[in-house]
């Protein structure tokens, strides 16, 4: 799975991916650049079920829904 965003700087972005209730399945740092930004994550070892991924980048988060068929 790819997720795409922007980044206003260049830095070091922490990526995570949380199983339905909350707890963490995977954790990542990424080097990000200033601008556009995909970051390839490898969800084959999940099982089918409802997903969050979550992106940490300084002081700002954001977080998406996905769902593992």
């Amino acid at each position: 799975m790819t997720v795409k965003f922007e980044s206003e700087s260049t830095e070091i972005g922490q990526l995570f991916v949380l199983d339905n209730s909350g707890r963490i399945i995977q954790s990542t740092d990424h080097p990000l650049k200033k601008g556009s930004n995909n970051l390839y994550v490898d969800v084959r070892h999940l099982k089918p079920g409802n997903y969050f991924i979550y992106l940490s980048i300084s002081q700002r988060n954001t977080s998406a829904r996905f769902i593992k068929k």
